[in-house]
């Protein structure tokens, strides 16, 4: 599971979006993506299990439990290769390698 922590009014935030919309795009067939706004969600954000320090913030749950946080990264093929380094295939794809060619 891969969770954003944002808030509008940041710039950061508003540029990421395009990156992250491609991710989703990319593997939400094979990770569960979601976002929590840091301000509205203040007691969601304080149950992520990670310490958020910057807008946005991007955190990967493996096995329902926090496994790290991303660097804020404004290259997509750096952040997809992070997501596919976490969630490698034989996790993702199930024995399926023909899925593996639609993201590369």
């Amino acid at each position: 599971f891969i969770i954003q922590v944002y808030a509008e009014q940041y710039k950061e935030c508003k540029t990421f979006s395009t990156i992250w919309e491609d991710a989703i795009d990319r593997f939400s067939g094979y990770v569960q993506f979601g976002r929590v706004h840091a301000v509205n969600h203040v007691s969601v954000v304080r149950r992520l299990g990670a310490s958020i320090r910057d807008y946005p913030t991007v955190l990967s749950y493996v096995d329902g439990r926090y496994y790290q946080t991303y660097p804020a990264v404004r290259n997509p093929k750096k952040f997809f290769d992070l997501i596919h380094e976490d969630y490698p295939t034989y996790h993702l794809w199930k024995g399926d390698e023909t899925k593996l060619n639609a993201i590369s």
